[in-house]
């Protein structure tokens, strides 16, 4: 569902609530697992105006459906069937299916797509070749593929354990040999979550293009349009066709909840209680040696002096005299 500035990606009708592995990323889950995914379908939203699309791994179906709003139709497919039936419920519509099915056979019929989204998927595969043989076989002769999958070196540096869900992954070279092989156009790109400062020209500049601008409100589940804007990367992006390349907006997604202010205001408050406790510890250090300075004086007085002769009071030791 969209307004003029925003676009939900929420959960919908249903109640459920899956379970979050870490890997499948679910509406509500918030950081940068949320605007990763997020910004991947929001990048090929604009290159899928009037196309029929298959979603292959849909998940949660958040993204089929983000894509329905400017596709002529969605299919988003998926191996486990119980996610296929939340999706349906949360996310289908006359523009968007789901279906059950595997990424070494599509439930689709030759030639019956336009355009193939394949986000973060093949790493799960051993059968790389086995999987590129049911994208041609459902794309049409000049069908457009869009794909993404993390670069196996950036990646480790990132997240240097492994991640016992990816089985075959792929670094820069190898990703771009794939695509560039088995396809006669292609571009490559890459993804990464930054957080910083961004310089980029007010209007459309050859060679430089202003891209889209997004501003994420995950309490919402909410993404504002904020009109355009500009790139990094852990995770490869690839676009591959036999036909024509459209147009790429290569945008941002910016996530106020993640932007330097709100670390710098959490920085300046844990350097505040940082603060606070030395300043506490210094008032109990003076108030123990001030404690301590009396009780010494009080030992010190003729008065307590005589007491102590008589074994009125203990001495130092606590035995009395």
């Amino acid at each position: 569902m969209k307004d003029d500035d925003h676009i939900f990606y929420g959960h919908g009708r249903d109640e459920s609530s899956p379970e979050f592995t870490g890997e499948r990323f679910i509406p509500g889950v918030r950081g940068e697992i949320e605007v990763e995914h997020l910004h991947r379908y929001l990048f090929a939203r604009t290159m899928v105006t009037g196309l029929d699309v298959l979603d292959i791994a849909s998940g949660e179906g958040y993204g089929s459906r983000l894509l329905s709003d400017t596709a002529r139709d969605v299919v988003g497919v998926d191996i486990d069937r119980e996610i296929v039936e939340r999706a349906t419920r949360v996310h289908g519509g006359d523009s968007v299916r789901f279906l059950e099915g595997s990424c070494l056979s599509i439930p689709l019929e030759d030639n019956s797509v336009d355009a193939v989204v394949s986000y973060e998927t093949i790493e799960h595969i051993q059968d790389h070749d086995g999987f590129m043989s049911e994208i041609r076989r459902v794309l049409r002769t000049d069908g457009l593929l869009i794909m993404s999958t993390p670069d196996s070196n950036a990646y480790v540096q990132s997240s240097p354990e492994d991640n016992p869900f990816h089985v075959n992954e792929m670094d820069r070279s190898d990703f771009k040999s794939f695509l560039g092989t088995r396809f006669n156009q292609v571009v490559f790109g890459s993804q990464r979550c930054v957080t910083g400062s961004v310089m980029m020209p007010l209007e459309d500049e050859a060679p430089i293009e202003s891209p889209a601008l997004h501003r994420l409100d995950g309490e919402k589940s909410s993404i504002e349009n904020l009109g355009t804007f500009g790139d990094a990367g852990v995770y490869l992006v690839g676009i591959a066709t036999n036909g024509t390349l459209p147009s790429i907006d290569w945008g941002i997604l910016d996530d106020p909840g993640c932007a330097m202010v709100e670390f710098m205001k959490l920085k300046h408050a844990l350097a505040a209680e940082q603060v606070r406790r030395m300043e506490l510890q210094q008032e109990y250090e003076t108030a123990l040696r001030t404690a301590l300075d009396q009780l010494e004086s009080m030992h010190r007085s003729p008065l307590v002096r005589l007491a102590s002769r008589f074994g009125l009071v203990p001495g130092r030791d606590g035995d009395r005299p």
